[in-house]
C-alpha cells in the first residue's frame, strides 16, 4: 500500500450519539502488517456502525497528526457518544530492550508506556514518542470525564501500561486477561474506557506471516465481530492461540457497541507485497524454531549500524538443514545465504545457537531474513539453483522445493543504517 489517503468520512460535528473512530497503522521496521491490521479494525468499525472514521497510515502517521486527531476527537465528543481509537505499530517501554542504556528514557517510561509514530527511531524516543504519561493519559482522563464511552485497541510490543501513568492491578473492578507482571494496588482508573492491549508491558507483540495479520488484531477484531460486551471478547481473546499474553481492562462488563447494530461479515485485506516476499509466506510459525539478534553489548535489537554489528542467533527444538534468506526492499535483491558451496548448516535438536554476525553495507535500509530448516534432499535441490534469486522461475522453485520439505521457518525483520 503505497498511496494511502487520509480523509474523516463525515465532518466531527457535535450531536448525541456520534460514534466516531481513529485508526492508525505503521508498517516500521520489523513490521509488515500492522496496515492491514488496521483496515481490517476500519472496517468492522464500519460494519458496527461508526460514521466518522479518520485513517492515518505510515507517513500520515506522525505524532502532529495523531496528537492532532485525538485533541479534535476529544474536544468534539461528549456524554452519548461513542470512541474508537486503534493503534498497530511499534510500542515502547521500561522494558524495551531498545532502550536500556538510555537512564532518561527508562526514568520517563517506569511505570508507564509509549507509542512511536511514523519516523521515530530508539535515538529520537524522548521527543517523538507518544507518551501514556504526558500525551494520552490527560485525553483519557478528559473522555472519561465527559462520559463518552471508549474504546482503546492497542497492539504493539510493551502496550500493557500504554495507557496511564502509573502502575495498575487486577482488582476486583479490573478485568485483565492476565494479572502478569504483578501490579501494585491502584485501581483501573476509568470508568467508561475499555482498554484491549496486544502485550504486557514488558512482552513483544506478534504477526503472522501465514495470515499477514498481527496475531492480537486477527483475535480482536474476530471477536469484535462476534460479540458485544466485554465478558464476551474476554472468553473469546483467551481461547485465540496468540503467542503474547493480552491485556483487557474495563471496570465493568460494558458493551462494546451499540445493540442496535446488524452483525456483517468482516472483509479480510490482502496484503500488497512485493512479490519477492512471497517467499517468506512459507514461514510455518513454531515456537520450536525461532531467530532473533543481539547486539555485542547482549541487547535485543533490530536496529543497527557498521558500528554496532548484530549477532544472529537461532533457536530450535528440531533439526535439520538450515535455509537462510535476504530481501534488501532498498535495492529489492533477494538472496539465499544458505546453502551455499561452502556451507550447509545442520542446526541440532535443542540448540541456542550463534549463527553468524551481521554488518550492514549498502545499501542501507530494511532487510527481511528468513530461516528454515529442511531435509537433506530439498538441500540438495536447492543448491542447484544458486544465491541469487533474481527470476520468478527461481523463486517459483524455492519455494516449491521449502514447501514440499514440510518446512518450520522464521522471520526478522531489520534497519541498517550508516552511523
Amino acid at each position: 500500500m503505497k498511496h494511502i489517503l487520509v480523509f474523516i468520512l463525515l465532518s466531527l460535528s457535535i450531536y448525541a450519539g456520534v460514534n466516531r473512530g481513529l485508526v492508525i497503522g505503521i508498517n516500521n521496521g520489523s513490521l509488515t502488517y500492522a496496515v492491514n491490521d488496521a483496515e481490517a479494525m476500519a472496517y468492522l468499525l464500519e460494519y458496527r456502525g461508526v460514521t466518522q472514521i479518520v485513517r492515518l497510515y505510515n507517513e500520515y502517521a506522525t505524532k502532529e497528526n495523531i496528537m492532532k486527531y485525538l485533541n479534535s476527537i476529544v474536544s468534539n465528543s461528549n456524554r452519548g457518544d461513542r470512541v474508537y481509537i486503534f493503534f498497530s505499530g511499534h510500542g515502547t517501554s521500561y522494558y524495551d530492550p531498545a532502550i536500556q542504556n538510555n537512564p532518561r528514557l527508562k526514568s520517563m517510561l517506569k511505570n508507564s508506556g509509549g507509542l512511536i509514530p511514523w519516523g521515530v527511531t530508539p535515538n529520537n524516543y524522548e521527543r517523538g514518542m507518544i507518551s501514556a504519561k504526558y500525551d494520552l493519559a490527560p485525553l483519557f482522563a478528559e473522555l472519561d470525564r465527559k462520559g463518552v464511552k471508549t474504546v482503546v485497541v492497542f497492539d504493539a510490543c510493551f502496550s500493557g501500561l500504554a495507557f496511564k501513568d502509573v502502575a495498575f492491578a487486577k482488582s476486583t473492578k479490573a478485568i485483565p486477561i492476565s494479572a502478569k507482571p504483578h501490579y501494585n494496588s491502584n485501581q483501573y482508573p476509568y470508568r467508561d474506557i475499555i482498554y484491549f492491549s496486544a502485550t504486557t508491558q514488558s512482552d513483544f507483540a506478534s504477526e503472522s506471516h501465514r495470515y499477514k495479520r498481527g496475531y492480537f488484531s486477527m483475535a480482536i477484531t474476530d471477536c469484535m465481530g462476534k460479540y458485544y460486551d466485554v465478558n464476551s471478547i474476554k472468553r473469546c481473546i483467551s481461547k485465540a492461540k496468540i503467542p503474547q499474553t493480552p491485556i483487557i481492562l474495563a471496570s465493568s462488563n460494558q458493551d462494546i457497541f451499540p445493540k442496535n447494530n446488524n452483525y456483517k461479515d468482516i472483509i479480510t485485506i490482502p496484503s500488497n507485497h512485493n512479490p519477492k516476499e512471497r517467499v517468506f509466506d512459507l514461514l510455518q510459525e513454531s515456537r520450536d524454531f525461532q531467530i532473533y539478534t543481539q547486539d555485542r553489548s547482549g541487547i535485543l535489537t533490530q536496529n543497527y549500524t557498521p558500528s554496532t554489528p548484530l549477532n544472529l542467533y537461532i533457536y530450535s527444538k528440531r533439526e535439520g538443514y538450515l535455509v537462510f534468506l535476504i530481501y534488501n526492499k532498498k535495492s529489492d535483491t533477494l538472496i539465499m545465504a544458505y546453502p551455499n558451496i561452502h556451507k550447509e548448516p545442520y542446526i541440532e535438536k535443542n540448540s541456542n545457537k550463534k549463527l553468524l554476525e551481521l554488518t550492514p553495507k549498502a545499501p542501507f535500509g530494511e532487510e527481511i531474513l528468513g530461516a528454515y530448516l529442511v531435509e537433506k534432499k530439498a538441500l540438495n535441490r536447492l543448491k542447484k539453483i544458486g544465491s541469487k534469486l533474481d527470476t520468478p522461475s527461481k523463486i517459483d522453485k524455492v519455494i516449491k522445493i521449502i514447501r514440499e520439505s514440510g518446512v518450520v521457518g522464521a522471520k526478522i525483520s531489520l534497519i541498517s543504517r550508516e552511523n
